[in-house]
């Protein structure tokens, strides 16, 4: 297991900040937001739901009801489609894809956009705060490697099966009492192009009522980054963490 550290090359290809609420507000507030933010974020892109709802009668499956398309928030991006924003009914998500922004400027900036739509649509509070981070690791595995060699948690196959794995895909969900926090750590070996790359992906994340302020929502995310930087650095071997130093 490698303690936590500050990497030069870390391997996210994906972190996003994830605030749910009950945000009132006609979608015409949603959309004037929007422009609002046009010269950061010139690209816009009205969001719609389909929910459909299947019932059983007396035994027997009823034909599916598909309700009519619902407004389901605008998602705007930056010219690179490095970082996109979505301001929906049910909340806020700032996803930061390609070139890592950081975790302290992520928070940042997610916070940021988030009271631009307090100011506007005032939502009373935040039932869910989450962190979620995509990793990908392409590990130089050799012929007769064990998983050890890289991963602290990879699965293991008992003796008498086959050895030799090409692919697994893992979820676990963990608690943390002394933070009242939850972590679901999914890991996936696939290979690519004939080689080997892992997929860890963690999300962290707390629900309960929180006031929607910046500075109380802060110190909830300060916590759980800490919680998922100490989730991934448990799942790698000192070697694994060099590559990215």
């Amino acid at each position: 297991m490698a303690q936590p550290s500050t990497l030069r090359h870390p391997p996210i290809v994906e972190a996003l900040v994830d605030l749910r609420a009950s945000v009132p507000g006609a979608p015409k507030m949603f959309m004037a937001l929007a422009d609002e933010l046009k010269d950061e974020f010139p690209t816009t892109e009205e969001r719609q739901e389909l929910r459909s709802t299947i019932e059983v009668k007396e035994g027997k499956l009823v034909p599916p009801r598909v309700d009519p398309p619902a407004f389901g928030g605008v998602q705007i991006a930056n010219v690179d489609q490095t970082i996109y924003v979505q301001f929906r009914p049910d909340g806020f998500t700032l996803n930061n894809l390609k070139s890592y922004m950081g975790g302290g400027q992520l928070i940042e900036k997610a916070l940021g956009h988030w009271e631009l739509l307090v100011e506007r649509a005032k939502p009373e509070i935040v039932s869910r705060v989450a962190l979620r981070y995509i990793n990908r690791l392409e590990l130089p595995f050799e012929r007769g490697d064990k998983f050890t060699r890289y991963l602290t948690a990879a699965p293991e196959l008992p003796e008498g099966a086959p050895q030799q794995v090409s692919r697994f895909l893992t979820r676990v969900v963990g608690h943390d009492e002394r933070r009242q926090a939850t972590a679901v750590v999914s890991q996936q070996l696939r290979q690519q192009k004939g080689k080997p790359v892992v997929t860890v992906d963690i999300d962290v994340y707390r629900t309960e009522d929180f006031p929607v302020d910046s500075v109380a929502l802060r110190e909830v995310l300060d916590s759980l980054r800490v919680l998922k930087n100490e989730t991934f650095f448990s799942l790698l071997t000192d070697e694994t963490v060099n590559f990215y130093k």
